[in-house]
């Protein structure tokens, strides 16, 4: 097991964070999407960066259970240990609007969202 925390930042601007458990090992990571560059984050073969948000929930709804939380600011696919946040959910497809692209994915281990009632 790694020890946790952790952080590596690219000139790209994109980063990866390690998250800790009470345990002090790694039980998730988080991608922060670059900021300078497009950097492809792929999860079975879907650019969770390069696409529009919508377009990243409607095939991720295709291949699993998919929750919308903190008003879609937050979409979770607990079934993959899979989360995906962006700043607010947009109204419209614009790519402009805030929220058009997600901002960090997290892949946690299996338990990690055992705490949330809402998945029942």
């Amino acid at each position: 097991m790694i020890p946790a925390p952790g952080r590596a930042g690219f000139e790209s601007g994109l980063t990866f964070v390690a998250l800790s458990g009470p345990s002090g090992h790694v039980v998730g990571v988080e991608i922060f999407r670059a900021w300078r560059q497009h950097v492809p984050v792929t999860y079975k073969g879907l650019d969770v960066f390069g696409l529009h948000s919508n377009v990243v929930i409607d095939r991720l709804g295709g291949m699993t259970r998919v929750v919308e939380q903190e008003y879609g600011a937050a979409i979770l696919a607990p079934d993959l240990l899979l989360a995906l946040a962006r700043f607010a959910a947009p109204e419209t497809d614009n790519e402009e609007e805030d929220g058009a692209f997600f901002d960090s994915v997290l892949v946690a281990q299996p338990g990690y969202y055992d705490d949330l009632e809402e998945f029942g």
